[in-house]
């Protein structure tokens, strides 16, 4: 086990870089392959305290030994390969940048796979799901909140100073008469940019929950509505948990995560050949999608199930009905379920 640890900070410091400013990488990395190469022993638990105390710090203000999860949970969703991308982009590139990019990359985001990392954080200890989330869930502390409201009337607001690249983890409970809910909303900010400035700067934002509809507020479920306002340059996510059950939101301010990604595609770039495309299931089971070039002609078409946590995506081999490659060029796509619908160009570089 400390053979595993020591040994891949070797390859760390003689292979790529030493960067103290990037310590926590350093060890939450060293501390992951301890798992990946003796998964028996399980050492790491023994850390996860000091983060499911204070969940609500910048990634980079912890040792790293306590973020081992980080890269377990990366591995499972998409293979131990991206965590060998993110070091060779080290020598150039900070951590959380290079953390960034490869999950561009996959086709995802860094705000919403550290928005599923707090996911995964919440299902621990007393609250586990058997067979999702974290393999050994029951053995991990159960997180901290960052703050606790109870509904006041008809609302509630908080205020909360987050750093970036952070979760938090917000509370409220309605105990009127005729309820017994606690609702959980996990907040996560990753502004990359911010954190390059200063990981210790503080981003102010309010989140605001309602049990009606109230001007400017999303549907969560039942009559429950929220809103959250903040600074617009942020790349933020929210989900939300209502009595232990994931309400479906994987909401996105900021950047790019509208599209589909990559793009361009281009075969060969990436560890698989696919493309990923937003698009919300709701209550649905299954889409359809449909892939035309730029003649108008059918080349794909096929029945797609949800893609992720948050059930917020479709995965799709870039290949036509035949299980050959796409010609260059640009395609239409269009994505219909019972309930909603998508179309929108990509572009296919083969």
């Amino acid at each position: 086990m400390t053979a595993a640890h020591e040994f891949h900070h070797a390859i760390q410091m003689g292979n790529y870089i030493l960067r103290y400013s990037d310590t926590f990488f350093h060890e939450l990395t060293s501390t992951s392959m301890e798992e990946f190469v003796f998964p028996e022993i399980n050492d790491y638990l023994g850390y996860l305290s000091e983060y499911f105390d204070e969940p609500w710090l910048s990634l980079s203000k912890y040792s790293g030994y306590n973020l081992a999860t980080w890269n377990l949970m990366l591995s499972e969703r998409f293979g131990t390969e991206i965590i060998r991308r993110q070091w060779e982009l080290m020598p150039r590139q900070r951590a959380v940048r290079a953390i960034y990019n490869t999950l561009s990359q996959e086709g995802s985001s860094a705000v919403n796979e550290f928005n599923t990392f707090g996911i995964w954080n919440y299902f621990t200890n007393y609250r586990a799901v058997a067979g999702s989330y974290f393999k050994d869930a029951e053995r991990f502390p159960a997180i901290k909140n960052t703050m606790k409201s109870g509904l006041m009337g008809s609302s509630a607001t908080i205020s909360v100073a987050s750093h970036p690249v952070a979760n938090n983890q917000i509370t409220i409970s309605n105990t009127q008469p005729g309820f017994n809910d606690t609702i959980v909303t996990i907040v996560t900010d990753f502004s990359v940019e911010e954190w390059e400035s200063s990981p210790d700067k503080w981003l102010n934002y309010r989140y605001e929950f309602f049990n009606y509809n109230a001007d400017g507020s999303s549907p969560l479920a039942g009559n429950y509505h929220d809103k959250f306002t903040g600074n617009a340059s942020w790349r933020s996510a929210t989900s939300v948990i209502i009595n232990n059950i994931l309400v479906k939101r994987g909401e996105v301010r900021g950047g790019d995560d509208d599209f589909p990604r990559p793009s361009p595609f281009v075969y060969g770039k990436t560890a698989e050949d696919v493309i990923y495309f937003p698009f919300k299931f709701l209550k649905d089971l299954t889409a359809g999608l449909y892939i035309y070039n730029s003649s108008g002609n059918l080349v794909y078409n096929g029945t797609e199930v949800p893609h992720g946590v948050l059930r917020d995506r479709i995965k799709w081999p870039v290949r036509d009905n035949n299980g050959g490659r796409l010609d260059s060029g640009v395609y239409i796509f269009y994505i219909k379920s019972e309930s909603d619908q998508k179309t929108g160009k990509i572009t296919i570089i083969n």
